[in-house]
């Protein structure tokens, strides 16, 4: 008889002592996702399905008025299998053993699985057998076990399965260890346990093939404690009292215990091993990313993915494939080498994206949705594995976007954002930081309206009055987005709502955890929204105000880490706004000499930033901050009469761009700069110069716009850049070529993507107003 001649898979016989134990073993049993690759096929269980099917639990299972021994007679005849829990209460239960014996008379005694649940203190297993499965010989079946000292009650769990559908156990177990590690990686992950694990599974390695593939499973038992262990380090990285050092140091030490563990001779041949390795490779990247060592974040991916060129040699070696498959059951190579290749382009992105790499990481978080989607399409996966990449593709999607935004490039990543989110799960973890991106892509493109509905319909799904630590933080987030855009259609009062709610969440944030770097970090970004938008709104001083109180957030975080790169570049970011905003209140006043020489300080300070995290390194972000750095110095020379000191920094800035085959983002600083230069030679009278260097910029952002005509930010640039121009002509008296220029200025003005932003209007009023005194129709 197979199991589908039974009710149920199995019965579970218990003594009342261990009823929690076999109603947690009950459910486990019947929850249980068989995997894949066993369904449909036929053992002595029978024809092997998604789940086991009904387990039936001793005196649990019986209709109340019938007699005890009747029901259970007929229960354990309807049952394919004998689950025994075996305990020193068991041992002595008469139930129990004559539940062993009616199925043993039943001629299935090959049926009946006996499973350690408690020993004695002789810790005999054998004392914690009912007499009818002790043999006269001594020589008892073999039992799995629950104890922590046996199996585990992972193991335990799985074994009791394996026997019951009748199939090898170090396939499930293989497969279960699969889909931990899949899950886990999500998690971040490092191995606290690391050495000691490592000393077992060395102890074990050098060995016959049986003690390598035991050698393996530590090994892999190493990289699921050490996902497990993640929060910890997590929240060590986020205390102030232990220093990021110590806590660098600890990854690096965890990282040559991998090495060593890899290099020995048990594991050198084993795709299994190199498999692992891999993985575990990409857990201490997402650490380092954590700790804020970047450099280290992406050796580390690097190193995964040196990994992956080896495992993807074994997938396509069938002859070493089919050997290995041979000696050490490991048939699915091809698999890993498949689902790895999108997991270590996402962790490849992450760490271009934080060394400020933009062209490599837009082109690997490219590669992240591309594999991972097809092999979505490729494998047969489980619904939980499927929906965790599915996740994956939404998040690499999202990633490549926001790089393309970075790089002003938002027009050609809308509609590939927009189709991913819509074909994702509502519950997917990437989905608010998605629609995020979609928002900022929106607003770049000059569609701030969709830009604010995203945004909003986004900010409803949160409850601030229930949310989570990490909840407050990205609704802190998405509230700040939203004023920006808010703010830039004029709508300053609903922005300074947005963030006046978004500062209340981080101070009650902060309230329960002072030290918390994320919460810093956002406030100090969002106070350096705040003072943004007052300056939009001419509140010079209480942006000025608000600027101070952003400075001395993010110091504070500077000062603990001086190193850290995406802290000292917000904080370049925050003094350059500050810059400009003294520079604004100069020019409204030239008697305020102080505001001009807090411009210069703000600016220099800004630099000073910029340069400690910038040398010999290909840091697109830090590169674009430090030639704006010193155009903003430039700037403030200029209205000091200083124009030896601003030339001298113009060319700087100028040699921090490729002369030959520079990129569309070069470009465009190579347009800001000949922008600045324009200006401080009309303030020398050096006319011709000037014309040329407008012009320079003008073609500039004109060839950009061509490739990327939604960038309607760009767009705006250079409609401040032609009316520059064209106040430069005027100086100069040269009438038909100031009309051609304001003709210009006006057709761009129509035809730019525009009209949303409303803080733009008193642009396009200078330039109306230059036209009409010019006698040109705007």
């Amino acid at each position: 008889m197979t199991r589908t001649d039974f009710e149920y898979a199995a019965f579970i016989s218990y003594n009342s002592a261990d009823r929690e134990i076999a109603r947690k073993l009950q459910r486990t049993l019947e929850a249980y996702s068989i995997p894949k690759v066993l369904r449909g096929r036929t053992t002595g269980f029978g024809v092997i399905g998604e789940r086991i099917g009904k387990v039936c639990r001793d005196r649990t299972d019986f209709k109340t008025g019938e007699s005890l021994n009747a029901a259970l007679t007929e229960a354990l005849d309807k049952s394919g299998a004998l689950i025994v829990l075996c305990s020193p209460d068991s041992a002595r239960s008469k139930w129990v053993n004559a539940e062993v014996e009616h199925f043993q008379k039943t001629g299935r005694a090959g049926r009946i699985f006996p499973l350690i649940v408690r020993t004695d203190e002789s810790r005999l297993v054998p004392d914690s057998f009912p007499p009818a499965l002790r043999h006269a010989d001594g020589d008892e079946a073999i039992a799995a076990d629950l104890q922590e000292t046996g199996d585990g009650w992972h193991d335990g769990v799985l074994k009791i399965l394996a026997s019951v559908l009748d199939v090898d156990f170090d396939a499930l177990r293989q497969r279960a260890l699969e889909a931990a590690r899949r899950r886990t990686r999500a998690a971040y992950g490092v191995a606290g346990g690391m050495a000691g694990l490592a000393a077992i599974a060395a102890i074990s390695g050098v060995m016959a093939v049986q003690q390598r593939n035991r050698s393996i499973e530590n090994f892999e038992d190493a990289i699921v404690v050490a996902a497990r262990s993640a929060s910890r380090i997590n929240e060590l990285a986020q205390e102030t009292e232990v220093p990021r050092e110590t806590i660098h140091r600890f990854l690096r030490e965890t990282e040559a215990d991998l090495a060593n563990l890899s290099a020995m001779e048990s594991m050198k041949d084993r795709m299994s091993a190199q498999i692992v390795a891999t993985e575990f490779r990409l857990l201490l990247s997402d650490l380092f990313a954590e700790v804020g060592k970047s450099q280290d974040q992406l050796a580390s991916s690097l190193a995964a993915k040196q990994n992956l060129e080896t495992i993807k040699k074994g997938a396509a070696n069938s002859a070493g494939k089919f050997l290995d498959a041979l000696l050490f059951g490991e048939s699915n190579v091809d698999f890993y080498a498949a689902m790895l290749d999108g997991e270590i382009s996402e962790s490849l992105g992450k760490a271009w994206l934080n060394a400020g790499a933009l062209d490599q990481a837009h082109t690997e978080f490219s590669q992240c949705r591309d594999s991972t989607a097809l092999f979505l399409e490729t494998w047969e996966l489980d619904e939980a594995e499927a929906a965790d990449l599915s996740d994956r593709v939404l998040a690499c999607s999202a990633n490549e976007a926001n790089v393309l935004a970075m790089l002003n490039r938002p027009g050609s990543a809308i509609d590939a954002l927009a189709g991913d989110i819509a074909s994702t799960s509502e519950a997917a973890a990437s989905q608010g930081f998605a629609r995020l991106v979609l928002a900022q892509l929106y607003a770049d493109n000059g569609r701030l309206g969709d830009a604010i509905r995203t945004l909003t319909a986004e900010i409803a799904r949160y409850d601030e009055t229930t949310a989570k630590r990490q909840e407050r933080i990205e609704l802190s987030k998405l509230l700040e987005t939203r004023a920006k855009a808010l703010a830039m259609q004029g709508k300053i009062a609903d922005a300074g709502a947005d963030l006046t709610r978004a500062d209340t969440l981080l101070e009650a944030f902060l309230a329960g955890d002072s030290a918390d770097r994320r919460a810093l970090l956002l406030r100090g970004e969002l106070l350096t929204t705040t003072g943004e938008i007052a300056a939009y709104a001419g509140e010079r001083a209480r942006a000025a105000a608000t600027f101070q109180m952003a400075d001395g957030v993010l110091t504070r975080l500077v000062d603990f880490d001086p190193a850290r790169r995406d802290w000292r570049l917000s904080r370049a970011r925050l003094l350059l706004a500050r810059a400009d905003n003294a520079l604004r209140i100069y020019e409204g006043d030239a008697r305020r000499t102080e505001a001009l020489g807090a411009s210069e300080d703000a600016a220099r300070a800004a630099l000073a930033d910029v340069e400690a995290i910038e040398a010999g390194k290909n840091d697109v972000v830090a590169k674009r901050l430090g030639v704006i750095a010193r155009i903003a110095l430039a700037r403030t020379l200029r209205m000091r009469g200083d124009g030896p000191r601003a030339h001298a920094l113009l060319d700087d800035a100028t040699l921090k761009i490729a002369a030959d085959g520079a990129s569309p983002l070069e470009n465009l600083l190579a347009a800001a700069i000949a922008d600045e230069r324009g200006d401080l030679q009309t303030s020398e009278r050096d006319y011709q110069g000037a014309r040329a260097n407008f012009n320079r910029s003008i073609s500039l952002q004109r060839d950009f716009l061509t490739a990327e005509p939604s960038a309607s930010l760009i767009a705006r640039d250079l409609l401040w850049t032609s009316i520059a121009s064209a106040k430069s002509l005027r100086a100069a008296g040269d009438m038909p070529a100031l009309k051609t220029r304001l003709a210009e200025a006006c057709a761009l003005k129509s035809a730019s993507a525009l009209s949303e932003y409303s803080l733009f209007a008193r642009d396009a009023e200078t330039l109306e107003t230059l036209a009409e005194a010019s006698g040109v129709t705007c």
